[in-house]
């Protein structure tokens, strides 16, 4: 059975998988980038392409995780997870 390898979060500041097309991808790349915060960004279109790459991309962040966010954009720092859009806005003003 093909597994693809997804890239993992790194021990950087932040690092967060966002999609196309994504108004709170746009929105937390804004935040981050106007606070000058060291980021990583993984384009995970390719990763959700067909359902069964989608499921195992969401059975991979869930693994990583021990929470079930199927949503984008997925946000961690430090490699340790801290949510979507709103997750990271309260997160950096906090």
């Amino acid at each position: 059975m093909y597994h693809h390898q997804f890239e993992s979060p790194e021990n950087l500041e932040f690092t967060v998988y966002t999609r196309s097309k994504c108004s709170y991808c746009t929105k937390v790349k804004n935040l981050l980038t106007n606070m000058n915060l060291q980021t990583k960004y993984i384009n995970a279109d390719t990763y959700i392409a067909s359902t069964q790459l989608k499921e195992q991309f969401f059975n991979y962040i869930q693994q990583i995780t021990g929470k079930r966010h199927r949503t984008f954009p997925i946000v961690f720092f430090d490699a340790e997870f801290i949510g979507g859009y709103n997750e990271t806005n309260w997160f950096v003003k906090n």
